[in-house]
């Protein structure tokens, strides 16, 4: 029984459109991540380390290779150093610039939300309207960086009428460790429609509104905040007048 070579069965998968789709998706992403970078690292500040021994050296920090430094000095030669030599102080900063190369990336997926309505008429003919919302949204940090990164996430659950909901989650996320959990919050919110004896008017005597939006905000060890995500611009800048410092 005749059986074609493996080559022709290797040559007929990468012809595959969904093969094809896939690496040029691979190729995008690989190209994008690589343009991010290189934007970060051009915008990289020359700091001043000093190692152990005292010694000093002022240089760009362009990234890590394993447990070395990419440091680039004021000359433009380009040099390896370990981390593990530099004095705590010094230590300090080129972490906190290595994670800022490798930014960690903020995923939100909106998971569940469910919404309940309850009427009734009081004697006076007035009547009331109750109604209940939930939310629930799924919360992903990741990072490429090879360094554990401590970061913490705040989300604000925000109803609209200038009231909010505060939480927030902390935890360390590196290129083989990533945070993740669900963020539920609901609301409730009570109507009056008036009897046409009393003007027809409504007032609303809610702890909370119809409309629930939230707006979390990612920050690094220095407070400084590296990702937002919020599902109304709206929310989002009352949120950061408040907590963007």
């Amino acid at each position: 029984m005749y059986r074609p070579p493996f080559s022709a069965f290797i040559s007929k998968y990468q012809r595959s459109p969904q093969n094809r789709l896939s690496r040029k998706i691979s190729l995008i992403s690989a190209l994008a991540l690589s343009v991010i970078l290189s934007a970060v690292i051009a915008q990289a500040e020359i700091v001043e380390l000093t190692n152990k021994d005292g010694q000093t050296i002022r240089c760009k920090i362009e990234g890590m290779d394993l447990d070395s430094l990419k440091l680039r000095k004021e000359d433009g030669r380009l040099f390896t150093y370990p981390i593990d030599k530099l004095d705590d102080a010094s230590k300090k900063v080129a972490t906190l610039q290595v994670q800022r190369i490798y930014t960690p990336s903020l995923n939100v997926t909106s998971l569940r939300s469910s919404k309940r309505e309850s009427s009734y008429v009081s004697l006076s003919g007035d009547k009331h309207r109750h109604v209940s919302k939930s939310r629930t949204f799924k919360i992903e940090v990741k990072t490429f960086c090879p360094l554990d990164t401590n970061v913490r996430v705040e989300w604000y659950y925000f109803s609209g009428t200038g009231k909010y909901s505060r939480s927030h989650k902390q935890g360390v996320v590196s290129s083989n460790t990533e945070l993740e959990f669900e963020a539920t919050q609901s609301t409730r919110w009570h109507g009056i429609d008036y009897d046409t004896r009393g003007m027809g008017r409504s007032i609303d005597s809610s702890s909370g509104s119809k409309k629930l939006d939230l707006v979390v905000l990612l920050k690094l060890d220095d407070g400084s905040i590296v990702r937002k995500y919020s599902t109304s611009k709206f929310a989002e800048d009352y949120i950061m007048e408040k907590f963007g410092n």
